[in-house]
């Protein structure tokens, strides 16, 4: 019986401490006119494929980004690479890579040529070092 209270207490006391661990699941924000298909690569642990909703134009004319959530719990695994292939254009998208990120809001915009992802947590840390 000792045992068992033992075990019980032991677990109660860990998972909070796995929860605290977890990173935010991913969250893309679409720029592009395109739906498409992302995946998302994690240093250990099983990829995860994200569909994403085309932005679109609002009633004035400007570009509306959708924004983009995993739903599969992320846990406590670090992303490396995110790349995606877009539904009706052949223009190519720049991947996001990383050694290994806990970021998780990342953009999927126009460039120069063709599109690219980047990791809007690092902008935001970027911008707060210049100010």
């Amino acid at each position: 019986m000792l045992l068992k209270q033992f075990v019980v207490s032991a677990a109660l006391m860990v998972a909070p401490l796995a929860a605290a661990s977890a990173y935010p699941n991913p969250v893309i924000h679409n720029r592009a006119p395109f739906a498409g298909l992302a995946t998302i690569s994690y240093n250990g642990c099983r990829s995860d494929r994200l569909r994403l909703t085309a932005a679109h134009a609002n009633g004035q004319g400007v570009m509306q980004e959708t924004v983009n959530r995993s739903m599969v719990r992320r846990a406590g695994c670090l992303i490396n690479r995110i790349t995606v292939t877009l539904d009706g254009t052949t223009k190519t998208v720049t991947p996001f890579t990383s050694n290994a990120t806990g970021d998780a809001n990342f953009i999927l915009a126009p460039l120069a040529s063709g599109y690219g992802i980047t990791s809007a947590d690092q902008a935001k840390r970027d911008a707060a070092k210049k100010h």
